[in-house]
């Protein structure tokens, strides 16, 4: 499932909005009326095995994830045009990946909550732990009304989304373009050294950390989502109206 919109107010670029492991567009949602006020052209993929039931995602890897959001970013660039891409936990790795591998496609990268490290402390017994547990059950959110992941998932996935993560830090440096990296120091799913590791890994230049204090892992649904949702905007607008990038407003960031 895609959401497209088009624009002729605006040209280049587009925007490739990627959600994470597990979950649906609703955790990526909040970024669509912000690339449609801005005239951006944009497309939200559901990738596979997500945003139907958790069965779908046994069998699937992250190679699946990646072709289809590759798949996207050809279909959305095809007229020559590039994309800044969006990505929330999972998405951010896509968004990296991307980056990485289409320099000449990807004009921009937002990483949200990126899933280069997971906390869990059980991540090196996964390959054991798949074997006689094969399902592992989600976080409940207490307060939310609406379902953004699915309540259980299968371990292997899980494993899988390991193994990308460390596909990823090794394409690090081929990152070039500029980079706006946001993280929370609340979120329990990934480390905080997720983010230092990125910002200090990738090839650009023009790099801006920004930390929250009291956001979980889905930053952009959370107390602290019309914040994180600014600060998209405003890297969205320096970086269209030709601003430098890498500097963060006094007060916030690093």
């Amino acid at each position: 499932m895609d959401t497209d919109t088009s624009s002729s107010s605006l040209p280049a670029p587009r925007a490739l909005i990627l959600h994470g492991f597990s979950g649906n567009l609703e955790t990526v949602r909040a970024l669509g009326p912000l690339c449609e006020a801005r005239g951006l052209p944009y497309r939200m993929p559901l990738l596979r095995g997500h945003g139907t039931r958790p069965e779908d995602l046994v069998g699937v890897t992250w190679r699946d994830w990646y072709a289809d959001a590759e798949q996207a970013l050809l279909s959305l660039t095809s007229d020559g045009t590039r994309a800044v891409i969006l990505g929330l936990s999972m998405g951010g790795l896509l968004a990296l990946d991307l980056a990485a591998r289409h320099a000449d496609r990807v004009c921009g990268v937002v990483t949200i909550a990126a899933a280069l490290e997971l906390s869990n402390p059980l991540l090196p017994l996964l390959p054991l732990l798949a074997r006689v547990k094969p399902w592992w059950n989600g976080k409940r959110r207490p307060g939310r009304t609406v379902p953004v992941a699915y309540p259980r998932f299968p371990l292997r996935g899980v494993a899988s989304l390991v193994e990308y993560a460390t596909e990823v830090r090794t394409r690090l440096r081929e990152v070039k373009a500029p980079l706006l990296v946001l993280a929370s120091r609340a979120d329990d799913m990934v480390t905080a050294r997720a983010a230092s590791d990125i910002a200090h890994g990738v090839g650009s230049t023009q790099v801006t950390t920004v930390w929250f204090e009291r956001s979980e892992h889905d930053m952009l649904i959370g107390e602290e989502s019309t914040s994180v949702v600014d600060w998209i905007d405003h890297w969205l607008d320096r970086y269209l109206t030709g601003w430098r990038l890498g500097e963060a407003r006094p007060g916030s960031g690093e």
